[in-house]
């Protein structure tokens, strides 16, 4: 029997990229998806070599036209997702009223419109299958205000909602969604960035992350959310204040020594 087909969004570095390699590793075929051919092509070389299928699709999933490349790349090649990863994502930092309109726009194009649209477009055939699994990855950020990232946290709050609310709707279907809040993660991002980020004991490898994600993901765990320190971050948003939990976090960030810089995944 051919292995099965996974889709992964952002997957060109980072947790995405992570996703997909353990998947690789768990013997699913994985369509790897971003915006960086190069990246893509190196990411899907590693995935190849458990023995699987891998297939990168250059697309910008924040535009209409990219969504649209990989709907029709797929349809094309007779590829039904029975997993499907919303990964693809970036974040801004700054007060809001000096933010960029435009950059927060296709934030929010990419990680919300990009994640309801490909849900949307897999999930009927999920559904006539009785079978199929959704991960959306998230964040910590989604359980409390954020200071500097007014957007960013906003938008996985969306997705934390709008995969709870999904999950209820799907409940018995053979579909299952699950909704990955990570922290702390070691990325290329802030390299990228130009931080200096502060080590941290809470930091977690993105291939942790990754093995905890897909594990949740393959058990139909609703909410995966790796590290102790992450786990009492959620815990603590469930009885205190919310304004208690925001000026937490911002004092947490400035110890990081991130406070004025941007921002990618927490």
């Amino acid at each position: 029997m051919p292995n099965p087909w996974a889709v992964v969004t952002g997957a060109s570095s980072g947790i995405g990229a992570a996703i997909a390699n353990e998947l690789g590793r768990r013997k699913w075929s994985v369509v790897l998806v971003g915006r960086d051919e190069a990246a893509l092509a190196e990411q899907a070389r590693a995935v190849a070599a458990h023995s699987v299928e891998a297939l990168p699709i250059a697309a910008d999933l924040a535009s209409a036209a990219g969504l649209e490349i990989l709907k029709r790349r797929l349809a094309q090649d007779g590829l039904a997702p029975e997993i499907l990863v919303n990964n693809a994502g970036f974040g801004l930092h700054g007060p809001f009223e000096k933010s960029d309109g435009v950059a927060a726009a296709k934030m929010i194009d990419l990680q919300l419109k990009g994640m309801v649209e490909l849900t949307r477009a897999f999930l009927p055939a999920m559904l006539e299958r009785k079978s199929g699994r959704i991960l959306n990855v998230a964040s910590v950020y989604a359980f409390s205000p954020v200071q500097n990232q007014a957007v960013y946290a906003a938008c996985k709050a969306f997705m934390l909602s709008f995969s709870r609310s999904l999950a209820l709707e799907l409940y018995g279907s053979g579909v299952t969604v699950s909704v990955l809040c990570p922290g702390i993660t070691h990325t290329r991002f802030r390299s990228r960035a130009g931080m200096q980020d502060k080590p941290s004991a809470f930091a977690l490898e993105a291939s942790a992350v990754a093995a905890l994600g897909v594990r949740g993901l393959l058990q139909g765990r609703l909410l995966i959310v790796p590290g102790w320190g992450n786990r009492l971050y959620v815990a603590s948003a469930r009885c205190l204040p919310s304004g208690v939990l925001g000026g937490f976090t911002k004092w947490f960030n400035r110890r990081r020594g991130i406070a004025g810089h941007a921002e990618g995944r927490v």
